[in-house]
């Protein structure tokens, strides 16, 4: 997971159970992590799990569709304690839009791919794009699965 990353994941998937990672997170300076623990939250969802050690895997089931906050927290032997967050969508469908390029200039064509888009419990009938400027006005809209744009300002 990266940070200001959205992770999607469909709501089937998430009923069933989402597996959480931490075996790579790893102290520096000589440090050692004493214990750690995982907090996943949304509006009207807590989770909280503590351990000893290092992060291992976990897996919990999430209990249905929104955003949800998934922090790891870690304490080592000096009195630190170290977080990183991370956004985790549930919906179904998951709507996936794949950029390419990923930047460019006003000179740039992009093509925005939305074949990775997926439905577990429902079916894909169409696909709306929505362009929004910075300030969060509405520029275009365009139904298609891919899109080529080329934006007069930066």
């Amino acid at each position: 997971m990266k940070e200001d990353s959205f992770i999607k994941v469909g709501t089937t998937e998430a009923q069933k159970g989402i597996i959480l990672d931490g075996t790579s997170t790893a102290p520096t300076g000589g440090r050692r992590i004493i214990s750690h623990r995982w907090d996943i939250t949304s509006n009207n969802y807590t989770y909280t799990q503590q351990g000893q050690g290092n992060p291992s895997v976990i897996q919990t089931a999430l209990p249905g569709n929104g955003q949800y906050t998934v922090k790891l927290t870690t304490f080592d032997n000096e009195n630190n304690d170290i977080s990183a967050s991370f956004p985790l969508i549930v919906s179904d469908p998951v709507a996936i839009i794949k950029p390419n390029p990923e930047q460019g200039t006003t000179s740039t064509k992009f093509l925005f791919d939305g074949g990775n888009s997926y439905a577990v419990s429902s079916k894909l009938k169409t696909y709306k794009r929505e362009v929004f400027d910075p300030q969060g006005n509405l520029n275009d809209t365009i139904q298609a699965r891919q899109i080529n744009k080329q934006f007069s300002k930066p």
